[in-house]
């Protein structure tokens, strides 16, 4: 009789705690389901990014490809060139006008 008494009270506590575990089961179930939709939407976010980088490239790519088939015209740049190489010697070295004389330091 005692072990019927012990075999029935250990099924009553199985019976008790059935219910909660399956109750947590389920929770953790949804909890899973949830992380993994959340995951899913991270990649696709991650892909799209990745994607709008490499559109940017591509267009970037095409715009430097485009400019370097453009041949510059150089019929079309006027160049002085002695204003040019003049420009290009030390200060001391440049040739003043008669009128630099007139102002001021001019270190002629």
């Amino acid at each position: 009789m005692a072990a019927r008494k012990a075999e029935s009270n250990t099924l009553e506590e199985e019976v008790k705690h059935k219910e909660p575990t399956a109750r947590i089961e389920a929770e953790l179930a949804q909890r899973k389901l949830k992380l993994e939709q959340l995951e899913a939407k991270k990649q696709i976010e991650i892909a799209r990014a990745k994607l709008k980088a490499y559109q940017e490239v591509e267009e970037f790519d095409d715009e430097i490809a485009s400019v370097e088939e453009d041949r510059l015209d150089t019929s079309l740049i006027q160049v002085d060139l002695n204003t040019e190489a003049a420009s290009l010697l030390p200060p001391q070295e440049r040739s003043h006008s008669a009128s630099d004389r007139d102002i001021p330091n001019s270190n002629v």
